[in-house]
This record gives structure tokens, sequence and C-alpha cells, in this order.
């Protein structure tokens, strides 16, 4: 059998009646309200939140001086370094889409719609936006989101990422979520699902991926495609054809049995595994790919891949600009996510 899978379905709430979803391989997460039923339902926590009890109100500083306000977690077993913090590394040296951060997206920057999206995702008890830019963290903060300033130095997101959980007022979490910031469409049971392999699986580091069933994808460059040993663990990640068929194109069933996989560009460490990650030099299948997560890979590090269901891929071109223009006037989002930032 191979590594986990996980799919949504439709359930409904114990109190209430409100639809919700739940993973079908996971009988610990309990049936959640969602949208506005969340108020009516507020004893229906996230499970990995199960174990977490706000004891005060904490004022968090991010390198500007800001003050941004969140709840200070306790738990009520176990280790206090229980809580997963959220990490969004952003910059704007991309070459295939210049300063994709701040690309307007039906008038609003990717990056908003990213921060918007993850914030309101239950099993996240803060998210940052980590960056070298002040031109992003201007932007950023006008929107409403806690933003820390980082090196310029750095080779890759991770490493951003590494630099902000290192400081002093983060220390109280034990989890630690790499979220791109060009996945506006992230969803819930992707994150948790990353974030389950670490918390419950014992994996150093998580991430996710879906079934491939596209020709086109499967042979485009950007499309970066996994393939993971039968009980999860990565293999190799690259932007070639993997694995390749040698008899030609594969069969509609073969795609369907997981063994052609997309990668999906987030990632939940350990504490111990993000500083270990940190600390190795860039290496030459990363060099090679232009993928960070072969540095850890090639060093021998673990990472666990669940496969979910499905998932909407990220914004890399101009071409993937229209495609997710069009999905969000599509689905009535034509503005960003309304929040409220109750964490």
């Amino acid at each position: 059998m191979l590594g986990p899978t996980y799919r949504a379905k439709k359930t409904k709430c114990r109190r209430c009646g409100t639809a919700a979803s739940r993973s079908s391989e996971s009988s610990s997460i309990r049936n959640r309200c969602s949208g506005s039923a969340v108020k009516s339902c507020s004893k229906i926590s996230s499970p990995f939140k199960s174990r977490l009890t706000p004891v005060t109100i904490r004022e968090y500083v991010d390198g500007r001086g800001n003050v941004f306000r969140a709840p200070r977690l306790r738990a009520s077993r176990g280790p206090v370094s229980t809580g997963v913090l959220g990490i969004i590394p952003a910059r704007l040296c991309s070459t295939r889409l210049p300063n994709k951060p701040l690309y307007p997206i039906l008038g609003r920057p990717l990056i908003e719609w990213v921060w918007r999206r993850v914030e309101r995702i239950a099993v996240l008890d803060l998210v940052v936006v980590a960056t070298d830019s002040e031109e992003i963290a201007e932007v950023c903060r006008a929107f409403g989101a806690p933003v820390e300033m980082t090196s310029t130095a750095h080779p890759s997101g991770t490493d951003r990422v590494a630099e902000v959980a290192a400081r002093e007022e983060y220390r109280d979490f034990a989890i630690i979520a790499n979220i791109q910031s060009d996945e506006p469409l992230l969803e819930e049971i992707q994150l948790s699902a990353a974030v389950r392999l670490v918390s419950d699986e014992g994996w150093e580091v998580g991430t996710c991926a879906t079934p491939v069933l596209d020709e086109y994808a499967r042979k485009d460059p950007s499309v970066v495609k996994v393939v993971r040993a039968r009980n999860g663990q990565a293999l190799y990640f690259s932007r070639s054809q993997i694995p390749y068929k040698q008899d030609g194109k594969p069969t509609r069933e073969e795609m369907e049995q997981e063994r052609f996989l997309r990668h999906i560009g987030i990632y939940t460490f350990t504490r111990d595994a993000l500083g270990a990650w940190a600390k190795l030099a860039p290496s030459p299948l990363e060099g090679l790919e232009g993928l960070e997560q072969l540095r850890p890979l090639e060093a021998g590090l673990r990472i666990g891949v669940a496969v979910v269901e499905s998932a909407d891929s990220g914004v890399d071109t101009p071409a993937d600009v229209v495609r997710l223009e069009k999905h969000l006037v599509n689905l009535g989002d034509s503005q960003p996510f309304t929040t409220t930032n109750s964490k």
C-alpha cells in the first residue's frame, strides 16, 4: 500500500447540521463548520489545536516595530511548543513572472490573495510574511499582514523561513509551515495533510502532491513532479517527466493509480528539521533543477509526501494569471477573501 492519500468528503456538524469537510483517512478530525457558521460552533476545534488552550493575547512585534496581536497557546498535555506557525516567504526576483508577489490579480497583489486564503485556515495558529523587500513589506502591511524583514542573502525561501522561525517571539511554535507566495488557491485539506505528516506520522518534513491527469502538465517543466516510495517517502523531485514511461504515453488508469504526481509547493517541518535544512549548503541537484527541496533530499533528510485528491496549480507564468483570474471570477471571488484576523 502506498503512503497516505487524503480525500475530502462532505459531512455535517454534529452541533448545528452545517455542511463541513473532513478527511476520509483521519478519524481524529472532528466535524467542523465552515464559513459564517464557525462562530456558532466555536467549541469544535481543529484536531491540531485540540491540545492548545489560549491563555493570553500576546503582542508580537515585527522587524519594523509594528505590533500585531495573537493568542499565545499552551498545551493541555505534552510540551509547550505545539503550535503551528505559517510563514510565507516572498521576494521580487522571479524570472518567469517579474515582481510575482505584487503581480495584480483582479486588481489586488498576488500575495494578498495568498495571505487572505491561508490566514483563515484553522490548522495555522499564526501566519506571517517573510521578505527582504521593503516594497513587498509595505504592500503587506497595508492589507493587514504581519511582516518580518529578512536577509537579502538567502538562496531559497526555506532559508528565509528558518531565519524568522528562529526568532525569540516564534519559538513557542513546534511545527513551521512554509507556504509559497504563488499558491493563492491552497486548500485546508492540503495544508492539514502536510501538518499531519509531521505532527502525527513522525516525518521530519511533510509536503503534498496530487495526481497529474493532464498530458501537457506532465511534460511542462514549470510543473514539478515527484516520485515517492511505498511508505510515502519522497524519492525525487524534478521538472522532467518522472517517472518516464519507456513504451509511450501513460494510460489514464496508470495516472489515477498515483504513479504520476504533481508536487504542491507547501512544506511543514519540525523545528529541528527546519534548522538542519537551513544549515545545508546549496546542492548540485538543487542547482541543476532549480528546486530547493532537492538540497535536503540529497543530504538524506526524510520528506513525507501525502497525496490529496486534487489541487489547483500555482502561478508561475502570465498564462497562469489568466487562468487564475477566470477561475476566481467563475467562483464569484472577484475580491480577496474577507477575514477578521481573529486568531
